[in-house]
């Protein structure tokens, strides 16, 4: 049986290599491998990547995935 793929893995996927994503946002590379370990994207970069990718990710569905993933609500008050 193979493993599901991750929604961070789909949006990786969809640039090809994490270093072509991180390009494409403005950030470090290395922002992408933590979001691949930690399973989810990071709130700011959920829009970005909205925005880059023409809606293919919609922001609000990523941050449902960081949501499920810390198991907490991504807004805090």
């Amino acid at each position: 049986m193979g493993r599901k793929k991750t929604t961070v893995q789909s949006v990786i996927d969809h640039f090809n290599t994490p270093t072509e994503l991180a390009k494409a946002l403005n950030l470090s590379v290395k922002n992408v491998y933590i979001w691949r370990r930690q399973g989810y994207i990071s709130g700011p970069a959920c829009d970005a990547i909205e925005e880059v990718t023409g809606g293919r990710f919609k922001a609000i569905e990523l941050r449902k995935m960081a949501k499920s993933a810390r198991g907490r609500s991504f807004y805090r008050k």
